[in-house]
């Protein structure tokens, strides 16, 4: 069996995707400073567009991974935003 590098393991995984999703949401978020309640929306309009590409057309299973990899990213961005505040009050 052939070895598989990190990289290959993570976008095998579907994990590229998610973090890509997750990157882009909060590149956007802190360059425009998007209000929070359309981050959700954002994210799953960002995810959807990404498998679309990813899948090379539009279906059911691509509105579904588009939707997982949105609802995952929004985790991660607001876990990321809750530790750096954490971190801010912290240190004042």
């Amino acid at each position: 069996m052939d070895e598989m590098s990190l990289l290959e393991i993570l976008v095998r995984s579907e994990f590229g995707t998610y973090v890509m999703v997750a990157t882009l949401v909060f590149a956007i978020r802190e360059a425009t400073k998007v209000p929070k309640k359309y981050i959700p929306a954002l994210s799953i309009v960002i995810g959807v567009l990404l498998a679309i590409l990813e899948f090379k057309g539009f279906s059911f299973e691509v509105l579904k991974s588009g939707i997982q990899n949105a609802v995952w990213a929004i985790g991660m961005v607001f876990g990321v935003k809750y530790v750096q505040e954490k971190k801010l009050n912290k240190n004042t």
